[in-house]
């Protein structure tokens, strides 16, 4: 990739003007922020609250031009730059002058999915998920499914292109699912067409005492599906874990029919007794 080198001494000089009046010239209330991250062997730089539509660029410790992009009129912008390189200054310039941002710590990766969990509502399902930041993200699809095989999308939701703030999403299936059980996940595509989807979340409004016909997944990192329990049997009374030593394991009921473990539980072999039924599972 052509370097592009700015001379130190202009560099040097537009810092000195602009110090001055830095927030000034950035959109309030808050200043402009930048923030690296590295997805895989990609680099870029989000720049967030600068001047609507103007030109950004990114440069190192040099004055060397690492990057540049055009704000969208929010005032975001997605500057790429090269892996071996260090942005040291990202400044939106436009006809109200110039908006330096404050670069924020580097994070690593473009979608984080906090939480995903459904709930009965009587005969609709409400599903429930945050996402910790997200790059480049286009939308979400909700998938509905009634065997947990083949799945059909039910609705669209938009996600946000650029966001390094917790963003919570909610959705209402009003299909009924009465005396039925049904699985959803989410499918997330991004601006490149790049797909991942998330975990099965699982609910059940069949009147079937209750009985387990399986968990899943198996293995598992910190939640579980309990498909055939009722949402009304699902408590500390008629459902334990213990771990592979016998000791009783504290869980959280996170879903319609879905517990997580308690945090500090260790990689092992988990047994789940529930009412008289017993289920071996493996935490990764």
């Amino acid at each position: 990739m052509k370097k592009i080198y700015l001379p130190k001494f202009l560099l040097s000089l537009t810092l000195i003007l602009t110090s001055w009046n830095l927030l000034a010239q950035c959109p309030g209330p808050s200043p402009s922020v930048a923030t690296p991250l590295r997805d895989g062997g990609v680099c870029r730089v989000i720049v967030q609250a600068t001047q609507p539509n103007v030109h950004v660029v990114a440069m190192n410790a040099n004055g060397e031009l690492l990057g540049q992009a055009t704000s969208d009129a929010s005032g975001n912008a997605c500057v790429y730059y090269s892996c071996d390189q260090t942005p040291s200054a990202v400044v939106g310039c436009g006809d109200n002058g110039c908006c330096f941002a404050s670069l924020a710590a580097a994070v690593t990766l473009p979608v984080k999915l906090v939480t995903f969990t459904a709930k009965l509502e009587g005969v609709d399902v409400d599903l429930q998920w945050s996402t910790a930041f997200e790059i480049d993200n286009y939308k979400y699809v909700v998938e509905k499914s009634y065997d947990g095989k083949s799945f059909a999308s039910v609705s669209e939701i938009r996600g946000s292109t650029y966001s390094l703030r917790q963003l919570d999403y909610t959705y209402t299936d009003r299909a009924s699912i009465n005396n039925q059980s049904a699985y959803y996940r989410l499918k997330q595509i991004d601006i490149d067409g790049k797909i991942e989807y998330s975990k099965v979340v699982y609910v059940n409004n069949r009147q079937s005492g209750g009985k387990v016909s399986s968990v899943f997944p198996n293995p598992f990192h910190s939640d579980i599906q309990l498909v055939g329990i009722n949402s009304s049997d699902l408590n500390s009374k008629n459902v334990r874990v213990f771990s592979s030593t016998g000791k009783q394991v504290n869980f959280t009921i996170s879903g319609a029919n879905e517990i997580r473990l308690d945090q500090t539980a260790p990689s092992g072999i988990y047994i789940i007794k529930i009412s008289d039924q017993i289920f071996k599972v493996v935490k990764n």
